[in-house]
Formats: C-alpha cells, structure tokens, sequence
C-alpha cells in the first residue's frame, strides 16, 4: 500500500532522462543496479539513518523534484525501505506541496530532506524559507540531508548550505551525506560545527566522518552546546541596578558584567565554554518595547534581529506583543512591583510637642493647674483672715507662684509656710511637677535630637489621593494599575521616565512625585540615595516573576534552561542576593533597616536651642528697659 501511494505521488512529475539507456536489457540492468545499491551498498545511508533517527518519533521526508528518472527510480526504492526500517510515523513532502495534516515541531522531531544535487537544495533553502514545512523547523530537530552527486557540486556549496542553516535559523544538528548514482564508490558523510574554525580555510569546520565514528558527535542541541570551544557571543545587557553594572575595560576594549546578572552569565560562560561579548543597546532603550510602525527598540530589537542570542538581565514574565523572544525558564525570581514615595514633610518642632501630648492630656495638665491655683487661693486668704498681721495676696500673684512651682523655680516662700495644709498642697505639687518636667524634658529632647515626619503614605489608596505624578523607568510596567479596579485612576496617572535617578533627586527636594518599580530596585534606592527622605509602599501593586530571555527557536536554549535550573536549584541566586544587600550596606551612610530610617538620630545643633535664647535675650531686653524707666522715674515698680 505505501509503495502504491508513491508511486502515485512521485511518477505523475514531469521529468526528462538524464541518460540514454540502450534496449530494454539495459534498462533492466540499470534498474536493477539502482534497487541493489539501495538494498545493500548504501551502509552509509542506514548508519546515518540509524543515528541521526534513533530517538526520534517523527520523521518528516521533503523530496526536492527533479526531472532524472534514475532520480525518481532511487527514490522509489529508497522510500520502500525507509518505510520497513524505519518504525515511527513519516510524513512526506514532494517540491513545495502542503500536507493537510502538520506536526508539531518538537526536540524529537528528526527531518530528512533528498535533493537532487546542491544547487537544488540551496535554492529550496533560500526560496521556500517561509512556507511549510521549512517554517516549522527547529534548531533542536535533528536533520539528515541527502545529496546525489553531481559534476557541479563542490565542498564550498556544502559549506554554504551549512553556513545558511546555521546563521540564518540556528540549525547546527544536521548531517550531509553525499551519494553518487553513476559512481558507487562515491559516497560520504559532512559532519559541522560552527564553534571550531579550520585554520587552513579559516572557516567553520567542516570534515568527512566515517560510519562507524557517528556515535561520537553529539546528539542533542544540548549537547551540542555545553562546549562552544571559546565562540565569541554576543550578549545583551544594559545597566539595572542593583543587579546588573556594565563597565567598560580600556584593556580588552570589551564591556564586563557585574551584579547578580553579571555573575550568572560568568557561570553559563564558563560551563558553556564561550566568550561572552557584552552589547548594550545602542539606542539605550533597555529591554525596550514595541512601537506604533510595529518594531521594537532596546534589548529586544537586537534580539528579534540576531544581533545578540541572550539577554542577561532579568525581565518580567509577560507577553511584549511578540513571539519572536521566548523565556529561557519559567521562573528565575519573584519581584513585588511598589512604589517609592517621599516621606512626609519633618513637623515643627512645637506642632511635635503639641502633637505628643494629645488634647485630653493638655486639658489634664490645665484643670489640674487651675485647681492648685484655687485651691492655693483659697488656703492663702483663709490664712489671711485668721492672722490679721499677714496680708492678703492677690490671685494674680498666686497664679505666678503656682506658675514657679508647676515649673521648679526656686521660690523663697516654700521654708516659711507654716500651715500644714498649705505643705501638703505644695509638697504634692513639687512632685508632680517634677515628674511631670522630666517628662517634657525628656519629650524636648527627643524631638530636638530626632526630626519627625507627619503620617506617611502606607495604601495605595492614599497614594491616589496623595495627588503625586508616579514615574517609572521601565515601559514594561505602565500598565500596572490597568486590570486594578480597586486604584483605577492610578493607571491614567503612570508615566515613562528613562533617568530613575532625576526622579528620585525630584522626590526629595519637592515630595510631588514617586518611583514605581521593583521592590529591590526601591530598597536600593532607599538604602543608597534615600537620605532619610523617601519610603516604600509596602502594599505591592503587582507581582511579576522574572526569567531570562533568547530569541525564539534559539539553539542555546536546551543547554541554557539545564544551567539556569542547575543555579536556582543550588541557591546561588539566593547567595548572590545577599551579596547585592551587603555590599549595598557598605556603601550606605548608616548600616540601618528600612524600619530604622524613621529615626535617624542626629547631633544637636546651635539652631535647635535658638528658642531659648531668643527668649533669653528677650528677657534681658525688657528688663534692662525696666530698670532705665525706674532710674529714670525714680521709683520702683
């Protein structure tokens, strides 16, 4: 049945004879001579065969037209066998037809493609790159090319069909074997690595392998991949503190990365064996994003372009309006996305004490004066009407004494009272008062020694009714507050500033704007730029996770997704973190958590006491008048 349906497919092209057989003898010795080379003599082939399709479970057959009928003859065979030895589902293609049933491309998916000679191929190649099935090809497929030798074919055309699958799509796990109809003797197979230069040539390294030398060469892009021989690529990567830092080295003209990001590309560098050369985008738009003409800017342009194959900083796990990157894993960490705001404004120091003690306490300390005064009133002109000799005060002059007590003024009469009544009220009074006046010494201390801030912004709700702008550096988070109905106007209000710093230098010299970004960006710009004048929401906005990024159908993600998981696996992200908070902390004026930061303590200063002596000089000042008006006048008041 199998044999049947070829037939039907390959013989209705249209084909002229390549040679001239002379009689039907003929004919039959050279049809025969095609069927037993088939059989028998081609132990290349079924080596390859055997290699390249072991753990495959699907094999996708693309036959080239040709108009040889030895051509079609082989092929008829050739499929004949390939359908007994082969035992996983095949599906054939001839020139350019589509099949009505697609597969789906997996790592398991194995392609082998017959071609009359080189030219054939190399023009299908470039011609038919788009449509099926060369769209759904792979860099982690395995491919089996089959050639038959011509005249014209050369190792320049099959150094160029490697070359032109592996820099226009990535594709490196690909073997060609040549056979020739006419010359039985002909008959090898061309193994590639584009990591390995052939110093003769200086071009990527192309050699003849034997059969029996198959089982030594790779099988998988992962395994093709762990050992890259030194190649030189190309990385993207832009400054994103605190866990990536470009700096540029005067001594190998090269960029170095430092932080977290920095220090994962020098271990997948180093357990890849590849050169990494560090590309910052030249239009420096960061990760970028897409624009109206449908293009994009930044990191992502160079990688939908291939002019670099990774980026190394960590980017939000979410959709950028392409499918031409992909993710390299499906989590590297976990971010909150909150806002950095500017503390509230420091209060006067008099508006702090008049705050400490609330209104209920004020009245307490007014009713409970008020009451001494009275009751201090009333004892002194009791004691004035039972001793005539002693004079009666006035209660202005009571209100002054109780004034001196209340405020621990030496005062000359407290050793000539003599009632008991009169002791005991002023007995309790001293006390009071002198508990009462180391308490708001106390409380005069705290708010001259540390600077108190009205109520910060905790919600955000109340950051939305804070009316302050919110800025942030990254395209990738202006829509934050879309799906939110709880702060929806919050979404009108998120606008695009490249330079994260001016924003932050705006927040502490006018407190009218605020940062969103990432929780350990805001922590970084807390500890290192904050001042004590900015403070982080602590209800987060949004979560995103992060992960790493490559162009899509990339040849290094199977490799890279082992080694990514390999270093979340063993904690080094974790490790590295720890490393990014301490050194942070070193570079931080004081070493003090976020909690810390409300109450930075400073030294007094000659301004903080300037009350005091204003009042003093006040005092001085009338008095001295005082006393010119009494020598003047001549009498005392």
């Amino acid at each position: 049945m199998i044999l049947l349906m070829l037939v039907l497919l390959v013989f209705p092209l249209s084909y002229t004879t390549c040679y001239n057989p002379v009689g039907l003898h003929a004919r039959l010795n050279r049809e025969e001579w095609i069927r037993t080379s088939t059989a028998v003599q081609r132990t290349h082939l079924w080596k390859a065969c055997s290699y390249r399709f072991s753990s495959s479970r699907i094999l996708s057959v693309v036959i080239l037209e040709s108009a040889s009928k030895g051509f079609k003859l082989f092929i008829m065979h050739l499929m004949s066998e390939i359908s007994k030895r082969v035992e996983i589902p095949i599906t054939l293609t001839t020139g350019h037809a589509k099949l009505k049933e697609r597969y789906t491309a997996a790592s398991e998916h194995s392609h082998l493609l017959i071609a009359p000679n080189s030219s054939s191929l190399a023009l299908y190649l470039e011609s038919s790159k788009g449509d099926y099935p060369q769209n759904i090809w792979k860099p982690q497929d395995n491919f089996l090319f089959l050639i038959l030798f011509t005249d014209s074919d050369s190792e320049s055309n099959y150094h160029g069909i490697f070359d032109r699958l592996w820099n226009e799509r990535g594709i490196m796990n690909v073997l060609i074997l040549i056979k020739s109809l006419k010359e039985m003797q002909v008959e090898y197979i061309l193994a590639y690595d584009p990591f390995l230069v052939d110093e003769a040539t200086n071009k990527t390294l192309m050699w003849t392998i034997q059969p029996d030398k198959l089982h030594e060469l790779p099988r998988t892009s992962s395994d093709r991949t762990s050992n890259l021989h030194g190649y030189k690529l190309k990385v993207g990567m832009f400054n994103d503190r605190p866990t990536a830092l470009l700096q540029y080295d005067k001594v190998t003209d090269r960029w170095i990365g430092r932080g977290r990001d920095g220090q994962v590309l020098d271990i997948i560098a180093t357990y890849m064996n590849f050169t990494p050369v560090i590309v910052p985008p030249g239009d420096k738009q960061k990760f970028g994003y897409k624009i109206k003409n449908g293009t994009f800017t930044g990191v992502m342009a160079d990688l939908i372009n291939r002019r670099t194959y990774l980026a190394v900083n960590g980017i939000y796990l979410k959709y950028y309006g392409t499918e031409e990157v992909e993710f390299t894993t499906s989590a590297v960490r976990h971010q909150l996305i909150v806002a950095l705001v500017p503390k509230s404004a420091q209060m006067h120091i008099w508006i702090v004490v008049y705050k400490a003690l609330r209104r209920v306490r004020w009245c307490y300390l007014l009713l409970s004066f008020f009451s001494c005064v009275l009751i201090w009133y009333l004892l002194r002109r009791f004691d004035a009407k039972r001793d005539k000799a002693t004079s009666e005060a006035s209660l202005f002059t009571n209100v002054l004494e109780m004034l001196a007590i209340f405020l621990n003024m030496p005062l000359s009469f407290l050793t000539k009272t003599k009632s008991s009544p009169q002791r005991l009220l002023l007995s309790s009074c001293l006390i009071s008062s002198l508990f009462m006046m180391c308490n708001f010494q106390g409380l005069l201390l705290d708010v001259v020694t540390n600077p108190h801030f009205d109520t910060n912004i905790v919600t955000l709700q109340q950051l939305e009714e804070a009316e302050l702008s919110i800025f942030t550096a990254s395209h990738s988070l202006l829509d934050t507050f879309n799906e939110s109905e709880y702060v929806e106007r919050l979404g009108t209000k998120v606008t695009y500033e490249f330079n994260p710093m001016s924003i932050v230098t705006i927040m502490k010299k006018y407190k009218n704007v605020s940062l969103l970004c990432r929780k350990e960006k805001a922590t970084w710009f807390l500890r290192r730029h904050g001042d004590g004048k900015l403070h982080i929401i602590e209800e987060a906005a949004r979560g995103y996770f992060m992960s790493y990024v490559v162009p899509k159908g990339s040849p290094y993600l199977p490799r890279l997704r082992v080694l990514f998981g390999r270093i979340m696996q063993s904690g080094l992200m974790d490790k590295w973190d720890e490393d990014t908070k301490y050194e942070t902390a070193l570079h931080t004026v004081e070493q003090l958590d976020d909690d810390d930061l409300d109450t930075i303590q400073r030294t007094l200063a000659l301004a903080d006491v300037a009350v005091d002596f204003l009042i003093l000089a006040l005092g001085l000042v009338v008095s001295t008048a005082v006393f010119l008006v009494e020598v003047c006048v001549g009498r005392h008041f």
